[in-house]
């Protein structure tokens, strides 16, 4: 079984499209598929259902997928550990970024003062059929806090309902969620965790938000604030917004409203000591905020 043939595997999993992923690969679709028909053939099973020219992975290659994957983070992360050892590894931090955008861009030029040579990969949009093995951290929000081996709370911030200085909520300070039923809601797109947040923490008060604009700009969402067209979740720290005179932040008294934010790493990836001295500046930074 040729290592080449299990990462053709992986990326043709992913994509389940062959086109695509000869592009990707830089490899001619011809030989790309003989590939896969060879590591079926080598294994005795078929790793996917096909239709035409469609092809779906099916329960034989998600499962051995899971084994491919695992597979090349062990031998990536050893080769990784070998250049650290002889100060040959890149310097590269690869980032993916769901949460507290509007502060990563200080974070990372901070970082860059102290270390100059390291260069930094950031990726802002959830891909589901993204690798997440090939990133180093990933900064993340969750209604609970997390508590595993692979991840470091970094702050805990209240979530409150930013509302416009003319909706007739702006004359209280505070407010059971409940009272902001009828209204209309603005946030993240439905795959995002701010979005899933927000959701539940509507439906732990009794309702379901009545989304009318779905923007992934925090900016974006404020405009649309300021403009009357709705409400939103405001995060009390990472957004920023405590000295904007134009949106009333209104604090919510039941159900609590706050969130986590989180630094994570995969379990199986080699932590280089950059990255290692990275994670201890995130902890840091947002320890000042």
């Amino acid at each position: 079984m040729e290592l080449i043939h299990l990462k053709y595997f992986q990326n043709v999993a992913r994509t389940e499209h062959i086109t695509k992923s000869s592009k990707e690969l830089n490899i001619v679709q011809p030989a790309l598929s003989r590939s896969i028909h060879t590591l079926e053939k080598e294994l005795g099973v078929d790793l996917f259902d096909r239709n035409g020219r469609t092809i779906k992975l099916n329960k034989n290659g998600k499962s051995f997928l899971k084994t491919v994957d695992e597979t090349l983070s062990i031998l990536e992360s050893g080769k990784n550990k070998l250049l650290d050892m002889n100060n040959k590894l890149d310097l590269e931090i690869k980032l993916l970024v769901f949460a507290g955008s509007s502060t990563i861009s200080k974070l990372v030029v901070d970082f860059r003062f102290l270390y100059p040579d390291t260069t930094f990969k950031l990726l802002q949009h959830n891909i589901h059929s993204l690798n997440y093995h090939t990133f180093d951290f990933c900064i993340s929000s969750t209604l609970e806090e997390l508590k595993n081996p692979y991840s470091i709370t970094l702050i805990e911030e209240e979530m409150f309902i930013g509302v416009s200085t003319d909706n007739p909520l702006s004359k209280k300070d505070s407010i059971y969620l409940k009272e902001a039923s009828n209204e209309n809601f603005i946030s993240f797109e439905a795959t995002k965790p701010f979005r899933k947040i927000s959701d539940k923490l509507c439906l732990s008060a009794g309702f379901t938000p009545n989304t009318v604009f779905e923007s992934d700009v925090p900016e974006i969402i404020r405009n649309l604030i300021r403009a009357g067209f709705g409400i939103s979740f405001i995060p009390q720290i990472t957004w920023n917004i405590t000295s904007d005179e134009s949106i009333k932040l209104l604090h919510v008294i039941d159900p609590p409203c706050k969130r986590y934010l989180n630094i994570s790493w995969h379990p199986d990836n080699y932590m280089s000591s950059r990255a290692k001295i990275f994670k201890d500046f995130v902890v840091d930074y947002y320890s000042s905020l």
